[in-house]
């Protein structure tokens, strides 16, 4: 698994209800890396980020039941792993900060912006 975001220099991931910065080539980046792939992020942050993305497969882990639209939901990070070996794909976790903090320990590359 692949550990894929951007921070600031003071390590802020997020704010609100985006970035605090906008550098569309490093969100064009973003979308290029993940095209046709896995992608494993959080609730809030696939309601924030998750129109647009370019992803083959996006699992969301989610306390909720309900399936996200566009989009499968999971109850963990270790469901979203479990269930993204099936598709063959490169996998990457694109956060937020919870999901980060699960998904450090079990990925092997950061691609950090």
């Amino acid at each position: 698994m692949i550990i894929i975001g951007a921070m600031s220099t003071d390590h802020v991931i997020g704010s609100g209800n985006g970035m605090p910065w906008d550098v569309p080539e490093e969100y064009a980046q973003f979308l290029r890396l993940i095209d046709g792939q896995t992608v494993i992020i959080g609730r809030r942050s696939y309601e924030i980020f998750g129109v647009g993305l370019t992803s083959a497969h996006t699992l969301v882990v989610s306390r909720s039941a309900a399936d996200p639209s566009g989009a499968v939901g999971v109850a963990s990070v270790e469901d979203a792993l479990r269930m993204a070996k099936t598709f063959n794909r490169t996998v990457f976790c694109a956060g937020g900060a919870s999901i980060y903090a699960q998904a450090v320990p079990l990925a092997d590359t950061m691609y950090l912006s």
